[in-house]
């Protein structure tokens, strides 16, 4: 009867230790990103009413909603922002990198990332592989919500980025991008291209860019991330060629 009593305890704790070790991560994380650009280049047939008042609102900041979902595994991002009109929307994707329709979807146990844009007009699914991130960790805590954060920091080149690149032609000094990451919550996504730590990334601070969450809602049951597929799936490098 000892035995038996015995064998069924053993019995329980396996099958509870194996649904806890079973359980996946799932929420959303709400970010608030602002950008700050101070010199706007526009094309001559822009209306010069409308090129004084974006060149003012990006002097001051303009800020824009961002959401992601994510699992254990995989995550998608995506803007809240609804811009005013047509063309305040096309100064928010040219100056922010930020299009309204947007979807970057992150799979990390395939190393897979689908990015989901306009291309001359059509949707595109830029299909492209994960990069693993060169990241440092740093002294320093602080905390976030409800969640003590760890510091990391990354280097990297501006011929990465476009923006980059100064008047004269030649390429401005090295960036050094700051992130603070949760490794309570035990998953490598963030925010856009911000990723690849020991923790969901929170906070970011880039230059003329920063990245703060607003909210953070953990879901008891796993949530569906949904790949995108509005669009012709096709390479990075065929994306870089039609959009340079």
């Amino acid at each position: 009867m000892k035995n038996s009593s015995l064998k069924i305890i053993a019995l329980f704790l396996f099958l509870n230790g194996s649904f806890l070790s079973a359980q996946e991560i799932s929420g959303t994380a709400y970010y608030k990103v602002k950008t700050v650009i101070k010199d706007i280049k526009f094309q001559n047939n822009i209306d010069k009413d409308f090129k004084e008042r974006i060149q003012k609102k990006y002097a001051e900041g303009v800020e824009e909603e961002f959401i992601l979902d994510f699992t254990d595994n995989e995550s998608v991002y995506k803007p809240k922002t609804i811009y005013e009109n047509q063309m305040e929307r096309k100064a928010g994707e040219i100056y922010t990198k930020n299009p309204e329709q947007y979807k970057l979807y992150r799979n990390v146990a395939a190393k897979q990332v689908l990015f989901e844009s306009k291309l001359l007009g059509k949707y595109v699914v830029v299909k492209d592989s994960i990069i693993n991130w060169d990241w440092k960790l740093e002294n320093g805590t602080m905390k976030i919500g409800d969640y003590e954060c760890k510091k990391a920091t990354r280097e990297y080149e501006p011929h990465q980025h476009k923006e980059d690149i100064g008047k004269d032609g030649k390429e401005s000094k090295p960036h050094v991008v700051t992130v603070w990451y949760a490794p309570e919550i035990s998953v490598s996504h963030g925010p856009g291209v911000y990723y690849g730590l020991q923790g969901l990334i929170l906070q970011v601070e880039d230059g003329n860019r920063t990245v703060k969450l607003t909210k953070l809602k953990r879901n008891k049951k796993p949530k569906e991330i949904k790949k995108p597929a509005n669009g012709k799936v096709i390479t990075k490098k065929d994306f870089n060629e039609i959009s340079s």
